[in-house]
C-alpha cells in the first residue's frame, strides 16, 4: 500500500461579519492522503477545488464556514472516487501555522 498525496491551492472571497460587512478574499491551500495503489488523486483534488475557485464561499456553500467545514466538504466530495482517502488538512496562505485537518480510519485489504 503506497500513501498518496496532493496538495492544490483556490482563492475565493467571503464576508465575515466579525471583521467587516464587506467581502474580502483569501487564498487556501489544501493537503489530501490516500492510501492504495496510485490514482488520479491530483486530478480529482483540482477538480473539485476549481468548484471554489474565484467563487465567494458564502454562496457556493453558505456561511458560517470554516477551515474545518471546508476540509469536510472537499472529504465528501473526494470520497465519491476515492474511497480510501484517510486525511484533508486546509490553511490560508497568509496563515500557514494554522492548519485544519480531518481524518478518518481506512482499513487495510
Amino acid at each position: 500500500m503506497k500513501d498518496l498525496t496532493a496538495t492544490t491551492s483556490f482563492a475565493t472571497t467571503h464576508r465575515d461579519e466579525a471583521e467587516s460587512a464587506y467581502k474580502h478574499g483569501h487564498t487556501f491551500f489544501i493537503t489530501v492522503n490516500e492510501i492504495g495503489e496510485p490514482t488520479d488523486l491530483q486530478s480529482s483534488l483540482d477538480e473539485v477545488a476549481k468548484e471554489l475557485h474565484l467563487h465567494d464561499l458564502d454562496d457556493m456553500l453558505g456561511v458560517p464556514q470554516t477551515l474545518q467545514s471546508m476540509a469536510a466538504w472537499f472529504m465528501e466530495r473526494l470520497l465519491i472516487n476515492h474511497p480510501r482517502l484517510q486525511r484533508t488538512e486546509i490553511w490560508v496562505a497568509d496563515k500557514p501555522d494554522v492548519r485544519v485537518g480531518l481524518s478518518r480510519e481506512v482499513r487495510q485489504r
